[in-house]
């Protein structure tokens, strides 16, 4: 999905959670929340500068409410006419509240820029160990030629 949706979807959530400030009791008591309307729920989108349309907005609700299921809705008959109302509930509020979308997706990111400067570093410090480990290589081979040289001396010494 795009960031735009995803923002999208976060007003949604926020928009209810608005709506919905302290009245909810569990995750699945809708009995005291307050419901609104898809009409209510765009204005309050177009009105914080998130601009979708309606057809849209039916299916981020749709996602909200059964794959996700952080919100839900009621059907009611207003002059012959089916209207869907909708509702945060507690797992929305909770979710809003880390963050939404927009903080997961933040969260992924920073946790790959953290993975990549790690495996700069290791590959900086594994190259360094290489070259440490040249170096005392290089070392033992000049104090082995250098005890070689002084063991030659003492026993040319001693049979002469």
């Amino acid at each position: 999905m795009e960031k735009e949706t995803y923002k999208a979807l976060d007003g949604i959530l926020e928009c209810l959670k608005e709506a919905n400030a302290e009245k909810y009791k569990s995750n699945t008591d809708t009995s005291t929340a307050e419901f609104k309307s898809v009409i209510q729920i765009t204005f309050w989108l177009t009105a914080n500068k998130i601009k979708f349309k309606q057809e849209d907005i039916y299916l981020m609700l749709s996602y909200l409410c059964h794959e996700e299921n952080f919100i839900t809705h009621e059907k009611h008959f207003v002059d012959s006419a089916l209207y869907s109302h909708y509702a945060i509930l507690l797992k929305g509020k909770i979710f809003i509240d880390n963050g939404g979308y927009i903080g997961q997706i933040k969260s992924e990111n920073d946790g790959n820029i953290r993975m990549e400067t790690l495996e700069k570093n290791q590959k900086i410090s594994r190259r360094m160990m290489n070259w440490l480990t040249f170096f005392v290589a290089i070392g033992t081979l000049v104090a082995a030629w250098y005890y070689l040289e002084m063991l030659n001396k003492d026993v040319y010494h001693w049979w002469h």
